[in-house]
């Protein structure tokens, strides 16, 4: 049985960029032989102060990676990073996806579980280092940006998300 796994990153190495998120492509190319695996690497986007000069699709190291721009504005409205992310994730397919594998609380998981939530796909959300207790701190998040609800997982260190609504 083939378990197909979307990745979705703000960090991954590309031609350009061969150095940015190597620690997120050796942990995906680790997974079972039996698993698919694709990438969507998320791209904030800004005309003019951060075009995007790289492929639309590429593939690194044999894992099909597929970059997904999605507007923000730099250093002002931080809180709607999350749901400009989502809106771009929505324009694209996930047929045939079994699951969800999200880098980052915020934007990218918050945005990931939203979608999973919306399309009936589970959700898998890593957070690093001091990630998630800058998470449960308000004054360390975006403003009006909704908290994100984890909880420790009963048989070990992982975290599983739950509904945020």
């Amino acid at each position: 049985m083939t378990l197909r796994v979307l990745s979705i990153t703000q960090l991954y190495p590309s031609a350009k960029a061969a150095g940015e998120g190597v620690f997120i492509h050796r942990r995906l190319r680790h997974l079972p032989s039996s698993c698919e695996l694709k990438v969507w690497h998320v791209q904030p986007w800004f005309p003019f102060l951060r075009p995007s000069h790289q492929p639309a699709f590429e593939a690194v190291d044999g894992v099909a990676v597929e970059r997904v721009p999605f507007p923000y504005v730099p250093r002002l409205l931080k809180s709607s990073d999350g749901p400009m992310l989502l809106r771009a994730l929505r324009r694209r397919s996930t047929d045939g996806v079994d699951v969800l594998d999200a880098h980052f609380a915020y934007p990218t998981g918050w945005a990931a579980v939203r979608l999973g939530q919306e399309r009936g796909i589970p959700t898998v959300v890593t957070m690093r280092g001091t990630e998630e207790p800058y998470s449960r701190d308000p004054a360390r998040r975006p403003r009006g940006a909704a908290p994100p609800y984890f909880r420790r997982s009963a048989s070990g260190p992982a975290w599983t998300a739950r509904p945020m609504f």
